[in-house]
């Protein structure tokens, strides 16, 4: 099996965050309280200021292409939208309207619809500052934004057991369908010894049904923000969002085996807790991006590794 690139993240709460290295403010519409009006425009804006000097900082660098990645999640895991605010150097404000009509930037297709209903949602950003230190770290934060109107009805989730694989299918516009659809993607994840803990790689295996009707491994797959593939990962058993277990994963083209995209978690300081999840995994194939969500149960082998490999 082969690796994968990997970036995980551990985010906190509140409208307006402090960390050791900036001070985050959100706001929606100009204001704080982090309330909208589901399905309409709203204009979300974020900024940074250096708690040394009172200033907003500046200077962002790219990861994947954007200054910033923003994940929103509807609280029951029905929706999900991957977005990326757009970066003002002489406001030192990112921005972005969601619940527009159209988004002429391929990238940014999930603001049409980003909030479509009512009900909370969880909002996770990741940017990276440069300037503050050699390290370049990255400053993650995480918003609960509640959204007024009818809300959707809340979603029923099943959590198979992971390991025993997962079939899921979709039709050509992406749309989860049902056996005999157009594409049917497999979803499992193997256990690997590292350092007396087991750390797990999560796999996406992509089928596409021939004129005959067999599924035979897809191609055509393309990148999407400089990577192969991306994943959000997060847990359901936590109800705090603070407390939430959340990782952005990532994963190359497919190599050894086609259309099989490897995404490893790699979290060196701590095991992945046994518990329910779901990933929505996000591939660009043929000029369009599939999000292919998939509920699941992860469970740790009985006998602990006793392969004392780093001592």
């Amino acid at each position: 099996m082969k690796t994968a690139l990997f970036f995980l993240f551990f985010l906190f709460a509140g409208q307006s965050f402090a960390s050791n290295l900036l001070d985050t403010t959100f706001t929606i519409d100009g204001g704080r309280s982090l309330g909208m009006e589901a399905g309409e425009k709203s204009e979300w804006r974020f900024f940074y200021v250096n708690p040394t000097n009172g200033m907003k900082h500046k200077m962002f660098m790219k990861m994947h292409a954007k200054p910033m990645h923003m994940i929103i999640i509807r609280d029951d895991y029905s929706h999900i939208a991957h977005v990326h605010p757009y970066f003002d150097m002489m406001k030192a404000e990112f921005s972005l309207d969601l619940n527009v009509a159209t988004s002429p930037d391929f990238d940014n297709q999930n603001v049409v619809g980003a909030i479509p209903t009512g009900g909370r949602y969880f909002v996770f950003t990741e940017v990276m500052p440069m300037g503050l230190s050699n390290e370049n770290p990255m400053v993650m934060n995480r918003f609960e934004v509640q959204a007024s109107g009818t809300p959707a009805p809340e979603a029923q989730l099943d959590y198979p057991e992971g390991k025993d694989g997962i079939d899921l299918y979709f039709n050509s516009n992406g749309e989860k369908s049902s056996e005999g659809a157009m594409y049917k993607v497999t979803f499992t994840y193997e256990q690997f010894d590292f350092c007396s803990m087991w750390l797990p790689k999560f796999y996406f295996e992509w089928f596409k049904k021939e004129r005959n009707g067999t599924y035979m491994r897809a191609d055509n797959f393309e990148r999407w923000l400089e990577m192969g593939a991306h994943s959000i990962l997060i847990d359901n058993d936590h109800q705090n969002l603070a407390d939430k277990i959340f990782y952005h994963l990532h994963a190359f083209l497919p190599m050894s085996t086609k259309g099989e995209f490897v995404f490893p978690y790699h979290d060196h300081k701590r095991e992945l807790p046994e518990g329910r999840y779901k990933i929505w995994g996000q591939f660009k194939r043929e000029g369009k991006v599939f999000t292919v969500p998939v509920s699941f149960s992860y469970t740790r082998p009985a006998d602990f590794p006793l392969s004392n490999k780093c001592k």
